[in-house]
Formats: C-alpha cells, sequence, structure tokens
C-alpha cells in the first residue's frame, strides 16, 4: 500500500497509460513477493531492507516496463513523436494568433506524456526518475544497472530532446526548459 503510487505514478509516466500503468505496478509485486526473500537475505538487517525497499520495487517496475517495450514495435514511438509536434504545433499558432493564450492543464498534459512516449526507453526512464521523482543519479544507476555517469548522459539528452519537442509549445528559447 505504501510503494503502489509510486510505482503506479512511475510506470504510467514510462509506459504513459492508465491499464498498463496497473498492471505493471501489478506485476511488480507479484514479482516482489516471489524474490522476497532473496531480497531479505542480500540486505541484512530489517533497517537496511527497510530503506532499500522503495528502490528495490522501482527497479522491478523499470525492468518490467522495458520488457514490454521490447517487444512491442518502434511504431507507437513515431506515433507519439508525431503526435507531440501536432500538439506542439497547435499550440504555437494559438499563442501566435493570441499572445496572451494559455495551454489548458489537459493539453499540457497531454503534450508532455506524447513527447516523453517519444523518448527512447533509456533516456525516457532516466529523465523519468530524476526530473519527475526526484531520485538521485546514484538511486537511478542502481535502479537501471548502469553507471552514475552514464545516467547523466541519459538525463541530459532527454532533456535536450524534450527541448525539441515541446519548445515550439512552450516557447522555451533563452530560457532553462524542462530540468
Amino acid at each position: 500500500r505504501i510503494f503502489r503510487p509510486e510505482i503506479q505514478r512511475i510506470a504510467l509516466r514510462l509506459i504513459g497509460n492508465h491499464e498498463d500503468a496497473e498492471d505493471i505496478a501489478q506485476e511488480t509485486f507479484v514479482r516482489a513477493w516471489g524474490q522476497l526473500g532473496r531480497f531479505a537475505e542480500g540486505h541484512g538487517s530489517a533497517e537496511v531492507a527497510a530503506e532499500r525497499l522503495g528502490a528495490w520495487l522501482v527497479g522491478i517496475a523499470v525492468h518490467i516496463v522495458r520488457d514490454l517495450q521490447r517487444k512491442s514495435s518502434r511504431g507507437p514511438r513515431r506515433e507519439a513523436a508525431a503526435v507531440a509536434m501536432q500538439l506542439a504545433e497547435r499550440i504555437a499558432a494559438r499563442r501566435a494568433d493570441e499572445p496572451d493564450a494559455a495551454c489548458s492543464e489537459r493539453e499540457s498534459q497531454q503534450l508532455l506524456n506524447a513527447a516523453l512516449a517519444a523518448l527512447p526507453e533509456r533516456l525516457r526512464t532516466a529523465l523519468v526518475l530524476r526530473s519527475f521523482e526526484g531520485l538521485d543519479y546514484a538511486a537511478i544507476a542502481e535502479i537501471t544497472g548502469l553507471r552514475a555517469n552514464t545516467v547523466r548522459t541519459h538525463v541530459m539528452q532527454g532533456r535536450r530532446a524534450l527541448r525539441r519537442i515541446l519548445g515550439p509549445a512552450l516557447d522555451m528559447e533563452g530560457e532553462e526548459g524542462v530540468r
């Protein structure tokens, strides 16, 4: 109960679909239950295990998402990129016609979800865990099995890609943009 909202939120950001995110969260806890004995043995004291449990669960969820995305084709990613670009252009055109027009919360969320879905899995995972979940590079490295410097590079590349996609809609020229 404690970790389900976090796992589901991360899965939703990574996969972009509420139903799939719920399935991923459920599968995460099923797999965790099956590996709980090994996890407890590997962490010695109950205090250490309790501190590491959240990161371990996130790691399982990330691997489930990765497995699902490997099974699917690149088609959905290309479609998401096209949708994101169309939304960005529509918002930019509206701003040109009405300079004070702001995009709605719903439009912003749709645009962000489409832009995230358009990113390669490795960049999306690093960016979501760092920028949306606030994890540090060392924690992300442990979850993904990558080196911290590689994670840092993936976050930087993901931010650049989001700026390219979102730039027209958000008028990000000269701004720091996505952090």
